[in-house]
This record gives C-alpha cells, structure tokens and sequence, in this order.
C-alpha cells in the first residue's frame, strides 16, 4: 500500500506539472515520490529542476519557501544515496554515492544558511532531524551543522 502511494504522488505531482511546468514544488514533491520508487536519477533531476525554476516561479517568494526547496533536494540527494549504496550492479557506484553525498551535504548548508538568522536555529533543528537525512547523518560536515544547530544536552 506503501508503495501504491508513491505511485499516485508521482502521478498527483505530473498532473501539477502539466498545469504549471514552471512549479519548482511539484519538481521537489515528484523528486521525492521518484527516489522513494529507487528511481535516483530521475529524481535528483527533479530536485535540480526545482531549484532552477524557485528562480521564476512567484509562488517561491520567501526564504523560507526557498530554504525548503534546497532541503527537500538534499533529502532527494540524500535517499539517493541510499538507494546508489544498495546497488552492487551499479557502475561507478562509489563515485556517484560520493557524488550524492557531496551535493547533499552542499545543499543542506546552503538551505539553512538562507533561513532569516532570526529563525534559523529552530528550523535547522527540525530540518536535522529529519530521518530522509539518515544516509548523510555520519558525515562530518553533517556533524557539524548538528553540533551548530542541534548540540546534544
């Protein structure tokens, strides 16, 4: 049933689509129902997708909304990973794992940098937390925006 699901999200999100291409929140919604399919590649083009068009789309008109954006593609990237990680069939499978990691880790700092500084410490917490994050969580970089944000008491 789980899986049924992520199929009517990635129909519910190309029906968007065809209404409005230019939505960078279907791509980022479509990205994340593709990669919980295992479908990695089609989902970080999403996920890039998306941040390409936050640029032109009116609807991504805070920070907020635009630091939402670049964590939802790490957690693309991040899943991604995790699928690249399982796949021993894969060629050139450590250098596209290093490769999602890598953009992951990037995007995540750069969406929590974008939160108004007034905000930006509650939100990375709740971001951190978020279990989608769990293929990156062992990373320093990772550790450190923990120790930043989220330091354990």
């Amino acid at each position: 049933l789980l899986l049924e699901g992520k199929f009517v999200a990635e129909n519910d999100f190309d029906r968007a689509l065809k209404i409005y291409p230019g939505s960078a929140d279907a791509h980022s919604g479509r990205g994340y129902a593709r990669v919980l399919q295992g479908h990695h590649e089609d989902a970080v083009k999403d996920g890039e997708d998306s941040l390409r068009l936050a640029k032109k789309d009116p609807t991504v008109n805070s920070a907020d909304k635009l630091s939402g954006l670049y964590t939802n593609s790490a957690c693309v990237y991040a899943q991604a990973l995790r699928w690249v990680e399982k796949d021993n069939a894969l060629k050139d499978r450590k250098q596209l794992a290093d490769a999602y990691r890598q953009r992951a880790l990037q995007l995540l700092k750069h969406g929590i940098a974008i939160i108004p500084p007034a905000d930006r410490s509650a939100i990375a917490r709740e971001v951190l937390a978020d279990e989608a994050l769990d293929p990156i969580r062992a990373a320093p970089e990772f550790r450190s925006l923990q120790e930043q944000y989220a330091p354990k008491k």
